[in-house]
C-alpha cells in the first residue's frame, strides 16, 4: 500500500502514478457520461424556425439541398468559383413560401466560413438580391466577449436589407459603408460577411 512504502522510493512513485492514472480515467469516463446526456443533435429545421421568430407558422419551409453535382449545369468558371463554397459535399437549402397564398418569401442556406478559432456556420435568408434574414449558429470557437459578439442581433441586424454591392469587401470599407464591426474581433466580423458572399451567390444554383 502507499502509506507503507517510503516517501521517495521507487514503489512510492509506481503507487502514485497508478492512483493518478485510475484518477484521470474516472474523470474521463464522468466527462463523457455528461456529454452523452447532454449533448443534442444539430436539428437544421429547428433553427430555420427560429429564424422565422413567432411567424414561424404563416409559412411552409421545403427543405432541397444543394450538393456539388447541382453545379453540373453551370458554365466551368462558375462552377470553379461556388465549388470552393462546399464546406462538404451537400449544402442545406430551404425554400420558405407563405403558407396562405404560395408565394415565395425567401431561400434559407445554411453556410460556414472560417472564423478566427474555427469554421462559424450561419443561416442567410435571401432573394437572390438583398439579405432577408441572418442567424448566425455557432461561435463556440470565437473569442468569448469579442468574436462570439456576432451572434448577437445587434451586430446582426446591419447586414439586413444589405445587397452584395453595400457590403463591404476589406476592414476598410467598413466605416465607408455605415458598417461596425467588433472591436478587437475583425477576422470574426468579417466571417459574418463572407457567409453572406457564399448564400448569394449560391442562390444563383438551381434545384437539385
Amino acid at each position: 500500500m502507499l502509506k507503507d512504502a517510503p516517501i521517495g522510493s521507487p514503489i512510492f512513485h509506481i503507487y502514485n502514478v497508478l492512483y493518478l492514472t485510475l484518477f484521470t480515467g474516472l474523470m474521463t469516463f464522468l466527462m463523457l457520461y455528461v456529454y452523452s446526456i447532454t449533448y443534442q443533435a444539430p436539428n437544421p429545421l429547428a433553427d430555420v424556425e427560429k429564424m422565422l421568430g413567432d411567424n414561424v407558422d404563416l409559412y411552409t419551409i421545403e427543405q432541397k439541398n444543394l450538393t456539388k453535382d447541382s453545379l453540373s449545369s453551370l458554365d466551368e468558371g462558375k462552377r470553379e468559383e461556388l465549388l470552393p463554397y462546399f464546406d462538404k459535399n451537400e449544402m442545406l437549402r430551404f425554400y420558405i413560401t407563405d403558407k396562405t397564398t404560395g408565394a415565395p418569401v425567401m431561400t434559407v442556406i445554411s453556410v460556414a466560413s472560417g472564423g478566427f478559432g474555427g469554421p462559424v456556420r450561419a443561416l442567410v435568408g435571401t432573394d437572390g438580391n438583398k439579405v432577408l434574414n441572418l442567424r448566425v449558429l455557432d461561435v463556440a470557437t470565437e473569442t468569448a466577449g469579442l468574436g462570439q459578439r456576432v451572434a448577437e442581433f445587434g451586430f446582426q441586424r446591419q447586414f439586413l436589407n444589405k445587397t452584395l454591392d453595400e457590403l463591404p469587401i476589406d476592414r476598410t470599407e467598413w466605416g465607408a459603408k455605415g458598417m461596425d464591426m467588433i472591436s478587437g474581433a475583425t477576422f470574426s466580423s468579417a466571417t459574418i460577411v463572407n457567409n453572406i458572399r457564399k448564400s448569394l451567390a449560391l442562390y444563383q444554383v438551381g434545384e437539385n
